[in-house]
């Protein structure tokens, strides 16, 4: 299934809100060796929609634990030309630590 949804981040660039949902999908339904991650950093590096970007950011953050892709991470964002985009992604890492990581919290959290 990750694959898949890989596959098809990659087939269609021209949809951004959809491969922004795909990656938000892929962020929050399965988890990342290093190696997965480094690829998707690449990936960060080479798309031009600032609100994929802004997806990918997301999943990096949420998933790595490696001090040194943190750290290239924040390099590459405060490369970033869009600062609105720069302060999104920042209170997105500040709040990390207190999201819902999953589904199945986010239902025990609401009662359902």
């Amino acid at each position: 299934m990750k694959e898949e949804l890989v596959s098809i981040y990659l087939a269609d660039k021209n949809y951004e809100c959809y491969r922004y949902h795909i990656i938000t999908c892929l962020t929050y339904n399965f988890r990342y060796s290093d190696r997965e991650l480094r690829e998707f950093f690449k990936y960060l590096k080479a798309e031009n929609s600032e609100l994929v970007r802004y997806a990918l950011y997301c999943m990096l953050i949420k998933h790595s634990d490696d001090k040194q892709l943190k750290s290239t991470l924040r390099v590459q964002l405060s490369r970033e030309a869009n600062n609105y985009l720069k302060l999104i992604t920042l209170d997105y890492w500040k709040r990390d630590a207190n999201r819902v990581s999953t589904m199945d919290e986010l239902v025990k959290q609401m009662g359902l």
